[in-house]
């Protein structure tokens, strides 16, 4: 998605750290790769006001992403489940989201998506997101 979406460059970036998460690979990751998590800017001050530790990203994305298995589990869930995808999410593809969802025994899943809308649908259509949520809300 990150090739399809930001060229070669931002491809390679994406493969390169999700390979080998590191100081070395997140530069290039970061300047190829956040840019096209979301489809509109993004407010600056929230960054700012967000706390982040790449240490942490990087233990996380060597360890216990590189074998979690988040669709086995979800057979189990037995309460509403929203799942909120962006069809232009190069994080988590529309297909993942779709694949999770599916994976939600009935009636407990639902999918919604978001057209023209990357990763976190709120950053990108935050009225549509919270009406969404709202009904999700108010329908149980």
């Amino acid at each position: 998605w990150f090739e399809k979406l930001g060229g070669p460059q931002a491809g390679q970036a994406a493969h390169d750290f999700w390979t080998r998460p590191g100081p070395d690979t997140w530069a290039p990751y970061e300047q190829w790769c956040r840019p096209l998590y979301n489809t509109t800017p993004q407010d600056r001050e929230a960054a700012q006001r967000t706390r982040f530790s790449p240490d942490i990203l990087f233990t996380w994305a060597a360890g216990e992403q590189q074998t979690m298995q988040l669709l086995p589990g979800l057979a189990q869930v037995r309460c509403p489940v929203l799942v909120m995808a962006g069809d232009t999410d190069p994080v988590t593809p529309i297909e993942d989201a779709m694949e999770i969802a599916a994976a939600l025994p009935p009636p407990w899943g639902q999918l919604e998506r978001f057209a023209h809308v990357g990763h976190g649908p709120w950053r990108d259509d935050p009225q549509k997101t919270l009406a969404v949520l709202r009904k999700f809300l108010s329908d149980r």
